[in-house]
């Protein structure tokens, strides 16, 4: 699974580098398909697109939420065989896809709620 995602003025490809239960782990791609670092350890070395610290760890912490949205969507589209913009079609409440996705993926509420419609 791979997402092309835009941070300020910055583009980068997520790509799912392994499949868990609990967290997946993505690749952080250049725009030259280039690998560039991972959501579990960060840039590697020599190709940080910042300029500054601050600016690397605005990166990561926005980067690792938005990689447990694609997670929950990868997992919820694994799980109902629908994606996550048809989940009203499946006949659950919000809450009762939430505390599904909470008890079988470890999925948190908060991340289910920023995702499903």
């Amino acid at each position: 699974m791979e997402k092309l995602v835009m941070y300020k003025d910055k583009f980068f490809f997520l790509q799912s580098i392994n499949f868990d239960k609990y967290d997946m782990e993505f690749g952080i791609y250049n725009l030259a398909n280039e690998q560039i670092g991972s959501t579990f350890f960060g840039f590697n070395e020599g190709a940080n697109p910042f300029d500054n610290e601050v600016e690397t760890d605005q990166f990561m912490e926005w980067v690792q939420d938005e990689s447990h949205k694609i997670e929950a969507e990868f997992k919820f589209l694994f799980e109902f065989f629908h994606p996550v913009e048809a989940a009203d079609e499946l006949g659950f409440s919000a809450p009762e896809l939430m505390d599904m996705m909470q008890e079988k993926w470890s999925i948190p509420c908060e991340v289910m709620d920023a995702i499903l419609p």
